[in-house]
């Protein structure tokens, strides 16, 4: 039977990049298994990438790769910390001044022993200035034992029910955030949404100078923990964040006005398996439409709202109805090389 499974999944290029199926694999296949199927699936696109070999646990999929003939010894490789793997003839080291400019997505596959390395490989890449995308997503564990983990510079505590930061996405979608913060030509007050660990406001109120208070909006009391510790350990304006724990925006101060907000909601329509599972079911778009409806109280006719989607459970003909009157979609943003879309939303001005 798990033979079965690993075989058919090993058909779908889904197996990368779906949010949902990930988790389940966890439970039934062994992660270097999984990998395995990820290495194929990559082989098969035709974007130019390479992948990261940061740990002794990558360099011996590799080579149980080429082995196979999943993979062959001219792929490009970024090493760090590792004598790269015999026969694999294009590697390079982190530490050098590496040219990546035929690259347009780095895999990785392990975070290493403390959870430092994929962020090492991101501050590489922002000082040489170049735009690539890293997919972190196939470096999950199969056990949480990583306490803490580093994310565009900051240390995030982690829980076993915390979710693990993610470059891949995430970082062009903050990267769009703070463009768009620093068009509005006063300092703004700025919510996060659906926050989880807390990422990505904490991430703009760290980059940013042009922002007077980070609003943190999260249903979870156990991602709001976490929250307050990475608060704790890291040197960030703390009079500068708040934190709410609601279910949607139904406890969130009335009084507070929004410039921008950014928000990473549920995003398929089907039933949450669990508690952990809610993060990416919205039954019936429950959530989606009770945020549109509540948002625009707290905005002005200069607000701006943001939210992250994915292509394999939306398009933007998904909200549109749900909007009302008084909202419309402004800009659709695709993140490329990925299957996540942001939306931008404004008030509708008459």
């Amino acid at each position: 039977m798990k033979y079965m499974i690993i075989v058919n999944l090993g058909k779908s290029n889904k197996i990368i990049k779906n949010p949902i199926i990930r988790p389940i694999l966890r439970k039934i296949v062994s992660k270097k298994q999984i990998d395995l199927i990820a290495l194929k699936e990559i082989r098969k696109r035709k974007i130019p990438f390479a992948i990261y070999c940061n740990t002794d646990y990558v360099k011996n999929l590799l080579e149980i790769a080429e082995k196979k003939r999943i993979i062959d010894k001219n792929i490009s490789l970024i090493t760090y910390n590792v004598i790269p793997p015999k026969f694999f003839v294009n590697s390079k080291t982190l530490t050098e001044k590496i040219n990546l400019e035929n690259i347009e997505i780095i895999y990785c596959f392990d975070f290493g022993k403390n959870g430092n390395e994929i962020d090492l490989l991101y501050n590489k890449l922002s000082n040489l200035n170049q735009k690539i995308v890293i997919e972190d997503q196939t470096a999950f564990p199969k056990k949480r034992d990583i306490k803490n983990i580093a994310y565009r510079n900051l240390i995030y505590s982690l829980d076993k029910n915390t979710v693990i930061p993610s470059h891949f996405a995430n970082d062009a979608y903050i990267n769009e955030l703070k463009n768009i913060a620093c068009s509005f030509k006063q300092k703004i007050t700025y919510m996060d949404i659906c926050a989880g660990q807390g990422s990505i406001g904490l991430s703009l109120i760290n980059e940013l100078k042009n922002i007077e208070m980070v609003n943190l909006v999260e249903i979870n009391p156990k991602q709001i923990a976490q929250i307050k510790k990475t608060l704790k350990n890291n040197q960030l304006p703390k009079d500068k964040v708040q934190i709410f724990q609601s279910n949607v925006l139904d406890s969130f101060p009335k009084e507070i006005k929004i410039d921008l907000v950014s928000c990473n909601p549920p995003h398929v329509n089907r039933k949450a398996k669990s508690v952990e599972d809610k993060q990416g079911a919205d039954e019936g778009w429950a959530f989606h439409k009770k945020f549109f409806k509540q948002i625009v109280n707290y905005m002005s006719d200069e607000s701006i709202v943001t939210l992250i989607e994915y292509k394999g459970g939306s398009s933007k003909e998904t909200f549109e109805n749900m909007l009302g009157s008084k909202l419309l979609i402004s800009k659709v943003i695709e993140i490329k090389n990925t299957p996540w879309y942001i939306l931008c939303i404004k008030k509708r001005i008459n």
